[in-house]
């Protein structure tokens, strides 16, 4: 779905919206230029307050979210480093925190005595 309303956005909204052809940014304000931190920031807030989301939103939180899901869907560390834009590598294993409950789910899948009690 998030697919759907990128390829709208960058198909029929952005085109609308850009006044320089050497604009690269992804993400433009009404003016054309590119959003500026605080703008961005105050998008989430906004659209986390109108979504009825009570925890407390900003932009790293999705940031964190795509990471985490992408770990989940078993993408490799530096691939989603790259994404992240890292450095280091050591940067992005904070998004290695898997939870406890998938642990278990792996480690009943692949551990040789779990395969056993099958």
């Amino acid at each position: 779905m998030a697919c759907r309303y990128l390829e709208n956005y960058i198909k029929s909204v952005r085109p609308e919206l850009i006044k320089d052809p050497y604009n690269n940014h992804l993400f433009l304000s009404m003016r054309g230029n590119r959003l500026s931190k605080n703008m961005v920031w105050e998008l989430v807030k906004k659209y986390a307050k109108k979504a009825k989301i009570r925890k407390n939103a900003h932009p790293h939180t999705f940031r964190h979210s795509c990471a985490t899901a992408m770990l989940k869907n078993k993408a490799d560390l530096n691939t989603i480093r790259k994404i992240l834009g890292h450095t280091s590598l050591n940067t992005t294993q904070i998004y290695t925190h898997l939870n406890i409950t998938d642990l278990k789910a792996v480690h009943k899948q692949c551990h040789p005595r779990e395969k056993d009690k099958e």
